[in-house]
């Protein structure tokens, strides 16, 4: 082969060996890029971010696509020698026995060396043998692609059993700007009495309305102003339409703050309940004395009974 011709085809192999890096630079952040995603779209099913959450993990996810396109514009950009591609053909195929790079050394040479002229006349038969193909890395190549496969399915799985509310999942961290709320298969329909206030030291009853998918707990969180919070179970759902869960508090003494949850439904409020101090006084008694104009005579009324300008 001629010189000339040589170069050329080592510059065709650069090419080829960038091109080769590039693929698995490009899939191998794709990867990690879309597993990301997954762990991202399975996150917000189970917390049901916040915009800030989802926004924190969009920046994550395009971080990583970005980070794939320019580690592959890198590798496409770098440019190898011939020199450089000669010495990576022959790691590869020890039959040619540094005579392609003596070849090309001895073929720029112009010191007209009897010894060099008559190596280039004699080219390189061996080359004849080489199949650039096998310079690919497969196995890198092959476990990138079954990454590659593993992550789109595990993208693609879910959508057997969540349906829609996983689609919804990922499309909230795809474009977290949007107002989509997520999808729950299971809802708190109502809770009462919501805010209130009561006496101190009488009962309180709370309850809620729930309905959603078999086998999802319902618990209640209690949170004293003067103690930490209790989680109390109170079931399991049923799978019927709207089920009652109520829960009786036998004496409230200070202020607190309560929420219901259920299953997967979104992150409840919590309610507040104030307590008011009974009255100090067990009995108040009226003694009225209306003007003589009237002709009323003097009265005692129950003063946290009766009312007075009633009589």
């Amino acid at each position: 082969m001629p010189p000339g011709a040589l170069a050329s085809e080592l510059e065709r192999i650069g090419q080829l060996i960038s091109r080769w890096r590039a693929e698995i630079k490009f899939c191998f952040w794709v990867v990690i890029a879309l597993a990301v995603l997954w762990l991202s779209g399975v996150f917000d099913m189970l917390l049901q971010f916040n915009r800030p959450g989802r926004i924190f993990f969009w920046l994550i996810v395009t971080s990583l696509f970005g980070m794939a396109l320019w580690r592959t514009k890198k590798v496409l950009s770098q440019r190898y020698t011939i020199q450089a591609v000669a010495a990576i053909v022959e790691s590869h195929f020890p039959q040619l026995d540094n005579r392609l790079i003596n070849f090309l050394q001895f073929s720029n040479d112009t010191t007209k060396d009897p010894f060099k002229e008559a190596y280039v006349k004699r080219g390189i038969p061996e080359w004849n043998n080489v199949d650039v193909g096998k310079m690919r890395n497969k196995k890198a190549l092959k476990w990138t692609m079954i990454a590659m496969g593993v992550t789109i399915a595990l993208l693609a799985i879910p959508c057997t059993f969540q349906g829609r509310a996983w689609v919804v999942a990922i499309w909230r961290i795809v474009n977290p700007f949007s107002n989509v709320q997520p999808i729950s298969m299971t809802s708190i329909v109502s809770v009462e009495p919501g805010n209130a206030t009561v006496l101190q030291g009488n009962p309180l009853l709370i309850k809620c309305n729930v309905t959603g998918k078999k086998g999802h707990y319902v618990s209640l969180d209690i949170k004293p102003s003067d103690n930490s919070k209790t989680t109390y179970v109170l079931g399991r759902v049923d799978g019927s339409d709207v089920k009652e869960w109520p829960y009786r508090i036998p004496k409230v003494t200070t202020d607190l703050e309560y929420r219901f949850r259920a299953g997967d439904s979104p992150s409840p409020k919590w309610f507040k309940v104030k307590t008011r101090p009974p009255l100090a006084f067990v009995k108040v008694t009226l003694n009225v004395k209306p003007p003589e104009y009237l002709g009323s005579a003097p009265k005692a009324f129950d003063g946290m009974g009766e009312h007075a300008e009633e009589h």
